[in-house]
């Protein structure tokens, strides 16, 4: 499991839904920690980590956090299969004329989709399909 991250206040590199307050993982862009590459049409993606003092100083129990964790919804893209983004979601033409999202990516996908996997790291990552990923935008 990664290790949460405390933050005393939202962060330039936080990102809030109505379930919890997440903060950016430990990323270098351009480098998999992982140790695990995507093939076909996946997507490895670092999710986002819940912080665990409020920015009232309250502490957020390990069970909570971690409930939290597995419903993340957003990360940052670490890697991409050779097929990721090339067709459209039911694989029946190329996409055309689309920014298609690149390696260091923040993206937004369905909550409790992919494969949860250790990295190599330490911290906890997602495997997706590239259709799970629903939007992204450059750090």
């Amino acid at each position: 499991m990664s290790k949460p991250i405390e933050s005393k206040a939202p962060k330039a590199d936080s990102y809030t839904t109505p379930l919890s307050q997440y903060v950016t993982g430990d990323y270098t862009l351009g480098k998999n920690g992982c140790g695990w590459t995507p093939t076909t049409d996946s997507v490895l993606v670092l999710p986002d980590t819940p912080i665990r003092k409020t920015a009232g100083g309250i502490m957020i129990p390990q069970q909570v956090a971690d409930q939290k964790a597995d419903a993340a919804e957003s990360g940052i893209i670490v890697a991409l299969g050779p097929d990721a983004f090339i067709w459209n979601s039911d694989r029946t033409r190329r996409l055309e004329g689309t920014d298609k999202p690149q390696i260091g990516h923040r993206a937004v996908f369905n909550r409790y989709s992919g494969i949860k996997i250790a990295g190599d790291d330490g911290q906890t990552y997602y495997i997706l399909v590239d259709h799970s990923v629903k939007a992204t935008r450059p750090l």
